[in-house]
């Protein structure tokens, strides 16, 4: 077995699992060696992979990608008094862990893609003597709180390497700075409060879908509002039209007005009032339709604006060149949720869900 001595240790600990990038962290240790060579036999990387899903073949495969990567490292950089990696492909024992982290240099918790990782949050808990370098990455959700870990892109392996070489040159007392300000995020950040955070959200999500829901007049408030409306010298009335005029089809092209609505607008739009027929409906359709009501009307929600008797209007200015791109992103949506459509309009592209299934959310 090697001895310390007065090598640096580097440690890192993680599942087999394509997220956690180990075959990347390998590769910037590598590229750390290469470049620096006044490091030789003055480190070591201490690598323990915990085995998970290793009957399934492309872990199997993975396992052994790592391997001959390690075996390259040692056969290429090391020698007879040094191997520069030093691999357990097991579970460590909770005590072994603990010291694992107490003795190292450095931890590397390098994860490609991850929702939180406890491992960078014990490194740091355990380190009461205020010493030791978490280098981190950046695609870690626990990044956020460790803000004062040396964050790194996980993908980059050369930005990895010299993290690693910041991270042995670090002077104590940066170390001890960084490493009791997050000590004291996490500890002021427990899972008690966390669950309280949680709750909390999902009480204040209910609370505004309360908020949203459909609110209908009671009868005290109808009749403030005639009151209000018939003393009025002038009323502005806004409409939408589908879903309110009208109510929702399967197919949008269907949702036309009937004889006894248009009545009623031309009925509305007299003496004091102001009639405005708001909609995410084209001018084409719109003029088609409500062009002989002699009302106001907005077209695809602001874009175009037409007063009585006077022709349409540009309210916005923009070239076409965006829909392509948009359409191709929405294509992708189209084709996850059945029964879902686009429809492009002038200024707009709208992609209708009605028709999908609830169960798709």
């Amino acid at each position: 077995a090697q001895k310390k001595g007065n090598r640096k240790i580097i440690f890192s600990v993680d599942r087999l699992d394509y997220t956690k990038g180990v075959n990347n962290r390998l590769k910037a240790f590598e590229y750390f060696l290469a470049n620096n060579p006044q490091y030789h036999e003055k480190v070591i990387f201490i690598l323990a992979v915990v085995p998970s899903r290793d009957n399934i073949a492309k872990y199997k495969e993975r396992k052994q990608i790592i391997d001959q990567t390690i075996s390259q490292i040692n056969s290429r950089l090391g020698n007879i008094h040094w191997q520069p990696v030093i691999y357990q492909y097991h579970a460590l024992p909770f005590d072994e862990l603990i010291a694992l982290y107490t003795g190292c240099d450095l931890a590397l918790i390098t994860p490609l893609r991850d929702g939180m990782n406890l491992v960078a949050k014990e490194f740091v808990a355990s380190r009461k003597d205020k010493k030791g370098v978490l280098v981190l990455s950046e695609m870690a959700g626990a990044a956020r709180e460790l803000s004062d870990a040396i964050i790194i892109n996980p993908n980059d392996v050369s930005e990895m390497a010299n993290a690693i070489k910041a991270g042995l040159e670090m002077p104590e007392e940066e170390q001890a700075i960084r490493l009791e300000a997050m000590q004291s995020r996490i500890a002021g950040y427990d899972v008690k409060i966390w669950a309280e955070d949680f709750l909390g959200e999902l009480r204040n999500i209910k609370k505004k879908q309360q908020d949203f829901q459909v609110k209908f007049l009671d009868e005290y408030s109808k009749i403030h509002l005639l009151e209000a409306y018939r003393a009025a010298d002038k009323r502005l009335l806004l409409l939408d039209y589908d879903g309110t005029l009208k109510s929702f089809v399967s197919n949008p092209a269907d949702a036309v007005p009937g004889k006894e609505l248009l009545q009623l607008l031309k009925e509305l739009n007299e003496n004091k009032n102001t009639v405005c027929l708001i909609s995410g409906r084209n001018s084409d359709w719109l003029e088609k339709y409500f062009g002989d009501c002699n009302i106001h009307m907005v077209a695809e929600h602001g874009a175009r604006f037409k007063y009585p008797d006077q022709p349409w209007t540009n309210e916005v200015m923009m070239p076409n060149d965006w829909k392509e791109p948009i359409q191709q992103i929405m294509q992708v949506y189209v084709r996850r949720c059945a029964h879902s459509f686009i429809e492009e309009k002038e200024f707009s592209i709208v992609w209708h869900y009605r028709n999908a299934s609830l169960e798709q959310g």
